[in-house]
């Protein structure tokens, strides 16, 4: 009987805790904070977007609240739909493909998972949200008047943030073949330290030792182990080790032997390092201030939008 009361007044407690539940999901579902034009933002809808719009701010370096996102989305869907500009599923699934294979996950369900592990969202909410910002992105082209970057504008920029740009080195290398045995890695080793001996010595002839050295396996050895000017980040993606070894060494100095990224003893003379040149970066920065341009517009564009929706905060 005790055992049976005990139940009852536990089933009762979670009667009264899920009707409490139930009771403020659905104050929050029907609690209406924000009206914009012809459309409602609730609380419910503020909180389960939160979290996003706060890495959201992160990742932009600006603030951002979730009411202001929300208001935001409602007036780009009704001008949309009033100059009946959609964005179809199948561009909305291709896009998403597109984000899938560039993950590198063949898995539609892992990609779900770590959608929703990254963002914090459910996998629907996050397609909602996407397919918003494309919708965004086709609104601009269409409604939103975005001035053209000018050169004197690229040109200040590049002064400005000549190091942010980065770095372009000219080097040469010798790379000695890859070893399958402690015999043959001790054979190696002896010819890499002959080399980097006469290198001390005259370091000048470098070019030839490369181009001439058998043991040389590098795929620059006609050019004497020339490697033309090349962006430090390219150099980086190709062989971090090696991108390492050139970034630490000064002008016209040869490095120590050292294994690359293969295992392959290596020797570098660094001839050259600059800023890269702008003509190289024109077009990078043209479309980052094209961009940056593109936002501002557009915030300019929400803003007087608001006006004319008329948004009210209940």
């Amino acid at each position: 009987m005790k055992n049976f009361t005990k139940f009852l007044l536990f089933f009762v407690l979670w009667k009264i805790s899920y009707a409490q539940d139930s009771v403020d999901y659905g104050e929050k579902l029907n609690s209406i904070k924000i009206i914009v034009g012809k459309r409602a933002i609730t609380e419910l809808e503020v909180e389960k977007i939160t979290d996003f719009v706060n890495q959201l701010s992160k990742i932009e370096n600006k603030k951002i609240t979730a009411e202001d996102f929300l208001i935001e989305k409602l007036i780009v869907e009704q001008v949309a739909e009033e100059d009946s500009i959609v964005v179809s599923e199948e561009k909305l699934n291709t896009e998403i493909e597109k984000r899938r294979i560039s993950s590198n996950i063949t898995s539609k369900e892992e990609f779900k998972k770590k959608i929703e592990k990254e963002t914090g969202l459910d996998y629907e909410l996050w397609k909602e949200i996407l397919k918003y910002q494309l919708l965004k992105q086709l609104i601009i082209q269409i409604r939103v008047p975005i001035p053209q970057p000018t050169d004197s504008e690229i040109e200040d920029f590049y002064k400005k943030n000549s190091r942010q740009i980065g770095l372009e080195v000219l080097y040469r290398e010798i790379i000695f073949p890859k070893t399958n045995s402690i015999q043959e890695e001790k054979a190696i080793f002896k010819i890499a330290q002959k080399v980097y001996s006469e290198l001390q010595q005259n370091p000048e002839q470098f070019s030839e030792i490369a181009r001439t050295l058998p043991e040389n396996v590098s795929k620059n050895k006609k050019s004497g182990g020339l490697q033309l000017w090349i962006s430090i980040i390219d150099v980086s993606q190709e062989d971090p080790v090696i991108a390492g070894a050139v970034y630490a060494t000064p002008i016209n100095t040869i490095t120590p032997i050292f294994k690359n990224q293969n295992q392959q003893y290596t020797i570098i003379k660094v001839e050259g390092k600059r800023t890269i040149p702008l003509e190289k970066v024109r077009e990078m920065i043209r479309l980052k201030l094209f961009y940056e341009k593109a936002e501002d517009s557009f915030q300019k564009w929400i803003e007087e939008k608001k006006r004319s929706f008329i948004v009210k905060k209940l």
